[in-house]
């Protein structure tokens, strides 16, 4: 069973994400793919794909969904998710940015630079190491 990272204990983890957890890229990226599936998964299920680029089909914030009004986040609440999306993401991928002979000193400089932690620019960085 592959590895996988420990999700902070106030997360309500409901029963979808325990039997698919998030495993952690292997060095070698010999698991890409099962990465990618898990991470994404895991972001679908809690409506975060939007921080990595992907459209997720969810309504608009502040729109008329079904009769009801989708509430507006707050900055910080955007802010949070954010943080969490970018920090999952670097977690998981610790292997690979960290020592993986595909990660080299310019994209680690990338990375580090991202003083914003935007998850997408991190997101598109492991994802371009596979093509």
């Amino acid at each position: 069973m592959p590895e996988t990272i420990e999700l902070p204990g106030v997360l309500d983890t409901t029963l979808a994400t325990k039997l698919l957890p998030i495993v952690n890229l292997q060095e070698n990226l010999s698991n890409f793919d099962e990465w990618r599936h898990s991470v994404r998964f895991f972001l679908r299920y809690h409506k975060l794909l939007t921080f990595i680029g992907e459209h997720a089909g969810y309504p608009a914030i502040g729109h008329m969904h079904r009769g009801n009004l989708v509430e507006k986040d707050t900055n910080d609440d955007i802010f949070h998710r954010r943080l969490f999306v970018y920090s999952l993401i670097w977690k998981s991928a610790e292997a690979v940015i960290y020592s993986s002979l595909y990660f080299t000193w310019e994209l680690r400089d990338k990375v580090h630079k991202n003083s914003q932690h935007d998850p997408r620019l991190l997101w598109n960085i492991l994802c371009a190491l596979r093509s």
